[in-house]
């Protein structure tokens, strides 16, 4: 069942960033997190752009769990109208909590007649909507909806991959960008993390390579336009240099991958 975030006239707000500054910093605390202000605005730029000039009009998040980047884009004006999808189950990194401290965010904010979080699975919602979105974000999330250690396209999961790269064609506008953003199945620190060499409570044997992704899109209508290594806050001095294919074995465990409708 979809349910939207609400209705509520809005008001204005006398520092809505700030709001949102003590809700990052209250769950980086909560969650032993290395994430404030500057770090998600950082993210933000570089996962919510656009392959046009002008901001999106209408973004769908899919699994827009806490919310915190999609508020960040709206108050930076990268998008003027977001539906944030997520069914909040626990199990996934985000429950009732997260649900209801987003809503929270959304009021306080005064982004109630620009955010809607609709509580229900990806599928539901796209079988559901009669929108047509000119941005969809997924950022940390397929690797969720698509668990498996196994190759992406030898496990059985790669069909309902393609089905989802399917159905996200169908509200996708004709100049939509479509932007995944994940953790790289292979690399260096994986490596040592696979050799036991190094810890790390990122699991990377569940995670894919990139182009995994772009083979299952590819067959639901979608092109790629370019593929760039997520560069980390910390490093973003030396981005010239971890834009190379060097940085993606070494520091940049993390891919953008945009792609647009296929003509």
């Amino acid at each position: 069942m979809t349910n939207p975030a609400m209705a509520i006239q809005s008001s204005p707000i006398a520092n809505p960033e700030a709001v949102l500054e003590a809700c990052i910093a209250k769950r980086a605390l909560r969650r032993q997190l290395r994430v404030d202000l500057p770090r998600t605005r950082y993210a933000v730029r570089r996962i919510f752009s656009t392959l046009k000039d002008s901001p999106a009009e209408h973004a769908l998040v899919v699994g827009v769990g806490h919310g915190h980047d999609a508020v960040m884009a709206l108050l930076d004006d990268q998008v003027r109208l977001l539906d944030g999808v997520d069914p909040y189950i626990s199990d996934d990194g985000n429950d009732d909590d997260d649900f209801n401290e987003l809503l929270s965010l959304i009021e306080a904010t005064g982004l109630q007649r620009r955010m809607f979080v609709h509580r229900t699975t990806i599928d539901e919602h796209l079988s559901a909507t009669t929108q047509h979105y000119d941005l969809i974000v997924i950022n940390d999330v397929l690797h969720h909806l698509f668990l498996t250690r196994s190759r992406l396209e030898s496990s059985q999961l790669f069909e309902r991959a393609v089905h989802l790269a399917a159905a996200l064609r169908k509200v996708a506008s004709d100049d939509c960008t479509l932007t995944i953003c994940d953790v790289e199945r292979h690399g260096m620190r994986q490596l040592l993390y696979r050799m036991g060499l190094m810890r790390s409570w990122v699991d990377f044997s569940t995670k894919q390579h990139w182009g995994s992704w772009v083979r299952a899109f590819k067959e639901s209508g979608w092109q790629l336009h370019s593929k760039r290594n997520y560069v980390p806050f910390a490093l973003r001095t030396l981005e010239p240099l971890l834009s190379t294919p060097l940085g993606s074995f070494t520091a940049c465990e993390r891919y953008i991958v945009r792609m647009r409708p296929a003509r």
